[in-house]
């Protein structure tokens, strides 16, 4: 397995762009909007954008709309092919894997709540473009329930209540176990919850296909099967980028916009900065209404579990169940197989009652950390002609749009009147030893388990 900085670190499996991703989301989406089509020949723009998925369309289309600036995405795959067209749909609260707490004790108390805010207002973005825009995206259940997998973890939800309380006056209300089972969720793993009033779910590539036509609504451009293989500066100090096919783009300021399909190779500044992280999804068929309620799951409230290593369980529009997990650390198709019968297991323990329904859609795709487990959103300091947008950390389909949003004001040094933390907005630092990153994981893997599944809390 090569892990060298510029090199992939997983297997090729994992960046076949060429190769059909076999989602619910693919099989259900429609049709997909026009494009621009590859980029072939000699092409300009004002700001080139290298990711065309939620935060690369968003970007361009506020760009365009609120800012005049030509603005053109570049895609290796077709739109929607990453985890913007991956994910399990989730609009929550993230962007960063640290606590609060954490955030403080590092950042400050007033960037710390900043990171707070924002989140609470990109999960509201996303509902007001779905609405406003009049996407198709099946919006389902408000909020979210993260519920403890076993009864000593309820103790840890009720002091995360507590904290929102008295640190932001926010109302997290904790659930018994008994109260959960009412409100629509049950199973041996479902011990009490916290509720979390913000967000909801959606058909993530039915929202990366509405934005792709946004993007192209003000002029943007949007090119699929434009994948970058080398990144120049001319004589005048402008951006040239060499599309694999011989298109080459010209721009005054790039934006990399990839999460865990980031390329390594292209710009130094860029390589060893992000680890990505395998994400797992199964789907059954859908399920009856006597089906669910012999199971005690009703509710349309997306759902977290309480594990570092997480399960993430929606019941969808037409009665499927999805359920996802993050884990694994080999891109190859046999161990993907593995991993999948590990969580059909795992799906069958959390909700007996369902141990012989079939699974119709499976996929897996990456999440993107980074080495401080924080975002990124900004230009570079002494390079303000450069720019990032990647980090999710499993939570982007809100803080994407959101983001962009932010980072169209940097490019047109406009202002930003809402919240958006400094913490955010830091250029991203190399891992300590990146060739180790994947090597890492997987003992950190090792000790999540230990303590989810183990250790008392």
């Amino acid at each position: 397995m090569a892990a060298l900085i510029g090199s992939r670190i997983y297997d090729d499996a994992i960046y076949a762009t060429d190769e059909p991703v076999p989602s619910l989301w693919e099989a259900t989406a429609g049709p997909p909007p026009a494009d621009d089509g590859p980029l072939v020949g000699e092409s300009e723009t004002e700001v080139a954008v290298i990711g065309g998925g939620i935060a690369g369309l968003s970007l361009v289309w506020h760009l365009t709309r609120r800012h005049g600036i030509a603005a053109t995405a570049l895609d290796a795959a077709k739109i929607g092919w990453g985890a913007s067209g991956r994910n399990g749909g989730f609009v929550s609260m993230g962007y960063t894997k640290r606590s609060l707490d954490d955030l403080t004790a590092t950042y400050g108390a007033e960037d710390a709540r900043t990171v707070f805010e924002a989140q609470k207002a990109a999960c509201a973005y996303v509902i007001d473009v779905a609405r406003s825009e009049n996407l198709d995206v099946d919006l389902s259940g408000r909020g979210e329930f993260i519920v403890a997998h076993k009864p000593d973890r309820l103790k840890g939800l009720a002091a995360k209540s507590s904290a929102m309380r008295s640190l932001f006056g926010e109302d997290w209300p904790v659930i018994s176990k008994d109260e959960l089972r009412a409100r629509g969720y049950a199973g041996p793993e479902a011990h009490g919850a916290i509720y979390v009033p913000h967000g909801t779910g959606l058909h993530p590539l039915k929202y990366t296909y509405g934005l792709l036509q946004l993007a192209r609504s003000h002029g943007g451009k949007v090119h699929p099967q434009s994948a970058v293989v080398h990144w120049e500066r001319d004589g005048a100090g402008a951006h040239v980028l060499h599309i694999q096919g011989g298109g080459r783009l010209k721009a005054k300021t790039v934006v990399v916009a990839t999460n865990g399909f980031t390329t390594e190779g292209l710009d130094g500044r860029f390589d060893g900065v992000t680890l990505p992280a395998l994400s797992n999804i199964l789907v059954t068929r859908p399920l009856s209404e006597a089906e669910r309620q012999a199971q005690g799951y009703t509710t349309d409230v997306p759902v977290a579990d309480s594990r570092n290593l997480l399960f993430y369980i929606r019941l969808l529009k037409d009665g499927r169940l999805l359920f996802g997990g993050r884990g694994g650390t080999s891109a190859t198709k046999t161990a993907g197989e593995r991993y999948w019968a590990y969580m059909h297991k795992r799906l069958q323990e959390v909700f007996p009652a369902w141990k012989d329904v079939e699974i119709s859609h499976r996929w897996r795709g990456f999440v993107c950390l980074t080495a401080d487990l924080v975002g990124r959103v900004g230009l570079f300091p002494q390079d303000r002609s450069t720019g990032f947008l990647f980090g999710c950390h499993g939570s982007g389909v809100a803080m994407s749009g959101y983001a962009a949003k932010f980072l169209a004001s940097e490019i047109a040094g406009a202002g930003f009147n809402e919240p958006f933390p400094m913490c955010f907005r830091r250029p991203p630092v190399r891992f300590p030893v990146p060739s180790l990153r994947v090597p890492a994981l997987a003992a950190a893997y090792a000790w999540y388990r230990i303590k989810d599944e183990i250790l008392p809390a």
